[in-house]
Parts: structure tokens; C-alpha cells; sequence
């Protein structure tokens, strides 16, 4: 029997209230390597992602740029600046078993 894990990242947004966001979308980005997720809303600070064990896979050591984009409450198409971001910092602590 084979065990699929996946990794369930949360996201603290600091200066920003997350309700009044919609269609948030996270990119990860390393080199040639582009990963595009739907974050869903934990509350006003926190969003939570989850990174399949085959994405995990495509990155490697080192570090990789994390971007939010979203509609705010205007209607407005937003974006942060792109953020540098450790690779270890973005995958299980322990791993993914059983894959």
C-alpha cells in the first residue's frame, strides 16, 4: 500500500486583511521551475497551500521566489514583490514518506 503526503504550507500575510481578498493565487518560482497554486483563505492573516509530493520534487536546495497575487475588495488586481524564500522553508519538516 502506497501513502500519498502531501505538504500543507501556511502563509502569514503581514500589513494586509485577507478577507476582503479574492481569487488569491501563490507562484513559486526557481529557475526554470513555475508553480502556480489557489491558497485558500485560514483567517485574516493566514493562507494555506498545499504542495503535492511531485512539485516538492522539482525544487531543489537553496531558495526559490514566493508572490502572492489577488483581486482586492476594490476590484483591483494585486500583486506583492516577489519574495526570496528558502526551499526547506517551504516543504515538510520531516519530509514526504511513503511516496
Amino acid at each position: 500500500m502506497r501513502e500519498k503526503i502531501e505538504n500543507s504550507l501556511i502563509i502569514e500575510v503581514d500589513g494586509a486583511e485577507l478577507t476582503g481578498w479574492s481569487a488569491p493565487e501563490l507562484y513559486i518560482r526557481q529557475g526554470r521551475v513555475f508553480l502556480q497554486y489557489t491558497p485558500r483563505l485560514v483567517d485574516e492573516t493566514h493562507l494555506a497551500v498545499t504542495i503535492p509530493l511531485e512539485d516538492a520534487m522539482r525544487l531543489e536546495p537553496g531558495s526559490a521566489r514566493l508572490q502572492l497575487a489577488y483581486t482586492d475588495a476594490q476590484g483591483k488586481p494585486c500583486a506583492s514583490e516577489p519574495e526570496p524564500v528558502p526551499v526547506g522553508a517551504l516543504l515538510k519538516e520531516a519530509g514526504y514518506h511513503g511516496a
